[in-house]
């Protein structure tokens, strides 16, 4: 495999099969305190487009966004939806667009690399850039670190384990996409 930077058979299940998942793990501040972090990701597959909606609770508001921003998502909290087009056959990238309580309008880039998804983009007023990487430990489990900077400065970071909810993969969860979107 030297030389080969994506496996041209890897089966991302993370994003590229609908389902639920559950992240657990840490949350760091702009100072690099940790707060235990969890959450859920819904990905949903429907008519030519992909769509995942997330919330991600952690112990510690950032004081970055100050007791004034609760209405836009509880103190602890990040709310996201994404809107996102299928990876192409034999492609290895793909566009997204998502909103977030926290961060507004974002879009950019996610690239399959071997094992791993790896996502970067912006916010529409170049304010806050992301970076994220998901690495595929099994079918089931993957590992994501991700950090959000505010004009090169982080104010969000991130290391979870992600796990296909199994109990909502057996019942068949309705993985339409939402009213919402």
């Amino acid at each position: 495999m030297r030389g080969k930077l994506r496996e041209k058979n890897m089966r991302h299940t993370f994003l590229c099969q609908p389902g639920l998942w559950n992240a657990t793990g840490v949350y760091l501040d702009p100072d690099g305190n940790e707060s235990q972090a969890g959450g859920t990701m819904r990905v949903a597959h429907e008519q030519g487009r992909w769509q995942t909606e997330g919330v991600l609770d952690f112990a510690e508001t950032p004081a970055e966004f100050g007791a004034d921003q609760t209405d836009q998502g509880l103190p602890g909290r990040f709310q996201w939806i994404c809107q996102m087009e299928p990876f192409p056959e034999n492609g290895f990238q793909t566009e997204w667009m998502a909103d977030s309580d926290r961060f507004g309008h974002m879009k950019g880039i996610t690239l399959t690399v071997s094992n791993a998804l790896v996502s970067t983009g912006e916010s529409s007023d170049g304010r806050y850039v992301l970076s994220e990487w998901q690495e595929r430990i099994n079918e089931d489990h993957y590992v994501a670190r991700g950090v959000i900077l505010d004009r090169g400065r982080r104010v969000a970071a991130w290391a979870l384990h992600m796990e296909r909810s199994m109990a909502a993969y057996a019942r068949g969860t309705d993985n339409r996409i939402s009213a919402r979107a």
